[in-house]
């Protein structure tokens, strides 16, 4: 049963949009099967998952034609009418469910009005269309191209009653077509520019130079949403402090005319091209990386169907300790932890706050909250048993540290294969730095030379957890 397109589909919705495909399918208008709606009766039982021993082919078939040996070409065919209908429902919800649903209805009835010649019903829809339009600010390019749209059929209309006619809203059209391109050739460039520096590929971009030049010696192209794009595009393709500040401030405005997709993905080039920018700074670094966070937290793009992930959860966490930020870091656990998935909750918050308090010095609490941890996430689990060794450091319990040590190398090497390479050093820099570290901080006498040593070894390493702590604990020894 679940090779099945179908039943793919349908065990992939959520339990309210299920109950909507029923009565979707059980209207005449869309649906002509009757079987169709006698079969979806009977797999209502088995949603979602259809793992029950009963859910099988035959059964199904069973229930549906009432007959025991499958007719595979009549099977097929059934199903085939089922994913069609699946098919026509989901577009029909999507649609629907758009930031740009209102419009598109009334678009389209608009149109239908018009070329149906009911010039009261048109100019009624027409005022409608110009109300959706400005309340949506037209301002995404997405948003321009309705416009674009909307403004085509008014040249088509007044085209059609006159032909002759000198003006019909030709100018319109061709300001809509321009700010709907050059914002979504902006938008598509920030794209491709940021995926270059992921994945290390080189595209081939002929007309964004062109287009810079373009933007700047035409005013009417230098609206607030091509300005910004603008702004991004400059500092992902050069990025320097001017360039950041100018992109910051920009996304600083109030009633910004982006949907929260489009201010994720801003903000997103924004804290790429601050470690570029920055990188020499470590204490300014960490207060911009915060204010970004702050930022997406305030405007709510951090939930997504009013869920945190685990990662971002601890990068606020991070950030907020790396600012020093503890009392706003403890508000923000207790008010966001609940935001969590729930199998992984009480985990995750539990390892973050013990992040805390091990940054506030208090590694009991710390310790004990890191022993209830039960994190399915590897990262998560190698994040615990690392501030479990700072932990021991702390509290210079030497002999249990460097047991820990040896398991956690023994750990590490077990899990280099799921690991992505660079993290897989990062952890093992990490185990061996702490060794060296363990070692001089029992040693006696003179210290310098081997922390120079180990200094030069730090700095030349690309990749290192727990960076900050270990240099931090270095220059303590230095100063002993």
């Amino acid at each position: 049963m679940l090779g099945r397109k179908a039943i793919q589909v349908i065990s992939a919705m959520e339990l309210a949009q299920w109950k909507r495909f029923q009565l979707f399918a059980q209207s005449p208008y869309h649906n002509q099967h009757k079987r169709v709606v006698e079969s979806l009766n009977w797999l209502d039982q088995f949603y979602p998952d259809f793992t029950h021993k009963r859910a099988t082919e035959s059964n199904f078939y069973k229930a549906i034609f009432d007959e025991k040996k499958i007719d595979r070409n009549r099977f097929n065919k059934f199903f085939s009418q089922l994913f069609t209908l699946l098919e026509e429902f989901i577009a029909v919800e999507e649609i629907k469910h758009s930031a740009d649903a209102a419009y598109l209805y009334a678009q389209a009835q608009y149109s239908y009005f018009r070329k149906a010649g009911l010039p009261s019903l048109d100019a009624a829809k027409e005022k409608q269309v110009r109300k959706e339009l400005q309340e949506q600010n037209t301002a995404s390019h997405a948003r321009l191209l309705n416009k674009y749209r909307f403004e085509m059929e008014l040249a088509r209309r007044a085209s059609a009653e006159d032909d002759r006619k000198g003006d019909i809203n030709l100018a319109e059209v061709n300001l809509s077509l321009d700010l709907h391109y050059f914002l979504a050739k902006l938008t598509h460039l920030c794209l491709m520019n940021n995926r270059e520096s992921v994945v290390q590929i080189d595209y081939q971009k002929p007309l964004q130079e062109a287009l810079f030049q373009m933007v700047d010696d035409h005013p009417h192209l230098q609206i607030l949403p091509i300005k910004v794009y603008q702004a991004a595009l400059q500092l992902l393709l050069e990025p320097d402090q001017q360039k950041y500040e100018k992109l910051s401030g920009l996304l600083e405005l109030e009633q910004l005319p982006f949907d929260k997709a489009e201010l994720h993905a801003l903000y997103t080039y924004l804290s790429i091209s601050c470690k570029k920018v920055y990188q020499s700074n470590q204490p300014q670094y960490y207060a911009k990386r915060y204010a970004i966070f702050r930022a997406c937290l305030d405007k709510g793009l951090l939930l997504h169907q009013d869920q945190m992930t685990n990662q971002t959860f601890k990068n606020g966490v991070v950030l907020g300790i790396r600012n020093e930020q503890y009392e706003e870091t403890q508000t923000f656990i207790t008010k966001y932890h609940e935001k969590l998935a729930e199998h992984s909750r009480a985990s995750t918050r539990d390892f973050c706050q013990a992040l805390l308090y091990f940054h506030q010095g208090d590694y009991v609490r710390s310790q004990k909250l890191l022993s209830q941890v039960d994190h399915d996430d590897i990262y998560y689990l190698l994040n615990t048993r690392r501030l479990l060794a700072m932990i021991y450091y702390e509290q210079a319990d030497w002999q249990v540290l460097e047991n820990h040590l040896a398991s956690l190398k023994v750990y590490v090497y077990r899990r280099k294969k799921q690991l992505p390479p660079a993290y897989f050093k990062s952890n093992d820099h990490f185990v061996n730095t702490l060794i060296k570290l363990v070692k001089i901080a029992q040693t006696l006498g003179d210290k310098t030379k081997v922390i120079a040593k180990l200094q030069e070894k730090m700095g030349a390493l690309n990749s290192l957890s727990e960076r900050v702590w270990l240099e931090e604990k270095l220059r303590k020894l230095a100063g002993a």
